[in-house]
């Protein structure tokens, strides 16, 4: 499976390298041909291959149980009660989940840049594994969080509000996206940019104090979810752990930096790039500011940092020739799947 997924990143990383010899039909027609493949990816892999998908079973065969319907999203439990109608395999709704997520994503790519394959290629090589192969309701979730990107963007906030509460029925977490809907698209110039680049000081600021973030609120389900959480993470049963001095931690705040420097010229590229930053920059802020529940640090932040699908191809507006940027955020790609692949429990170039 791991191979499968390198190879259509090495694929759409070539079809990157000669986008602008494209016409608009051949790109829809390559990009069916990825839909097709990585819905199939996602759908048919073997149950047990990453951390989620025995919970995500369990949960499917016994959708009715008190645990399933207290710590899951009513629309995970209603697909489950209709589909185990017809069969008890839940690679059923694995397709299903990965028709929406995959979808979504490639259609957000569409709407959003004009980089359509080098998106792609960062896709694949790590968010495709983190939410469709993986964490499948957030990927929901996410798909239609990118999608209200441009919707923000464009003050369209009514429509943007339905597309993230439509996200938060599959998981709760999109909840935490409602105040986004504060921000604007304007372009980062003086004291703005000077805030915007403080953001990150104050993510570590927060950390070291030890000021975290935990609300254990008097809702049923989403106190159950933090609790659950926060057990998981006592007893050891999570893997999630807060370190802001690791490699691709760093890394993204490198990329985050570089971009704002080259703010004013990337913006002639992609008008929505002021929004698509700061998100970014929350995102980082997310990591470091809730590290108390580690958790829910490490999921906040990578949901709002799936805007680097769109974000990390701006690198290559920084560069000449343009080949070369291209290149080189290929060559970023190839660091983010290897922590990617790690989601499915695969070692590529370096143990992570």
């Amino acid at each position: 499976m791991a191979y499968i997924i390198i190879s259509l990143f090495i694929l759409a990383g070539l079809c990157a390298l000669i986008e602008s010899h494209f016409q608009d039909n051949e790109k829809n027609k390559l990009m069916l041909f990825f839909l097709v493949s990585l819905v199939l990816t996602a759908g048919l892999r073997e149950v047990g291959l990453d951390p989620d998908s025995e919970n995500y079973e369990m949960v499917y065969r016994n959708y009715y149980s008190v645990t399933a319907t207290e710590n899951t999203e009513f629309t995970y439990l209603l697909l489950s009660a209709f589909f185990n109608l017809f069969t008890n395999d839940v690679h059923i709704l694995f397709i299903l989940y990965a028709i929406m997520g995959v979808g979504l994503k490639l259609l957000a790519i569409r709407k959003t840049t004009d980089f359509t394959f080098l998106s792609l290629a960062i896709y694949i090589s790590f968010y495709f594994c983190v939410h469709e192969m993986t964490q499948i309701r957030t990927g929901v979730l996410s798909g239609m969080f990118l999608l209200s990107l441009t919707l923000i963007a464009e003050g369209k906030r009514k429509w943007a509000l339905f597309l993230i509460l439509a996200g938060s029925c599959f998981h709760v977490s999109g909840l935490a996206l409602i105040p986004l809907l504060l921000l604007n698209n304007k372009e980062l110039k003086g004291k703005r940019k000077i805030f915007w680049c403080c953001v990150i000081p104050t993510g570590y600021a927060i950390y070291f104090i030890g000021v975290g973030v935990m609300i254990m609120l008097d809702i049923p389900f989403i106190g159950a979810k933090l609790a659950n959480y926060q057990q998981a993470e006592d007893t050891g049963q999570s893997m999630a752990g807060v370190n802001v001095f690791g490699p691709l931690y760093l890394l993204n705040i490198i990329i985050y930096f570089y971009l704002m420097y080259f703010s004013k010229t990337v913006t002639e590229y992609n008008r929505y790039f002021p929004i698509i930053i700061k998100i970014f920059a929350l995102g980082i802020l997310a990591y470091a500011s809730l590290s108390l529940i580690p958790v829910i640090a490490e999921r906040i932040s990578l949901l709002l940092r799936v805007v680097g699908i769109f974000l990390f191809p701006c690198i290559a507006c920084t560069i000449r020739p343009r080949w070369l940027g291209i290149t080189i955020v290929l060559l970023l790609g190839l660091i983010y799947i290897n922590y990617g692949l790690n989601y499915i429990d695969f070692q590529f170039i370096w143990k992570v």
